[in-house]
């Protein structure tokens, strides 16, 4: 999917945009200047989607592949 800001043609990632206008975005809401809403609310950004992607089902599926860990104990 394409970056949802006008004249980017990066692939949206997060919240409809790509990396570099979500890091723009994420700077301007860390300066005070705007918030995750009002850019929600202008168009500018999507909400965020929850639909068991990201790093719970990285996680799951690393778990899956992977052996649990020994610990041995030391006396």
């Amino acid at each position: 999917m394409k970056c949802l800001i006008d004249g980017c043609d990066g692939v949206a990632k997060v919240r409809g945009l790509c990396s570099i206008c979500y890091g723009a975005a994420n700077a301007s809401i860390r300066i005070g200047r705007t918030t995750w809403k009002e850019l929600e609310d202008m168009g500018l950004s999507y909400k965020p989607q929850h639909k068991g992607s990201g790093l719970g089902a990285f996680a799951k599926a690393f778990k899956e592949k992977t052996s649990p860990i020994t610990v041995a104990k030391i006396t």
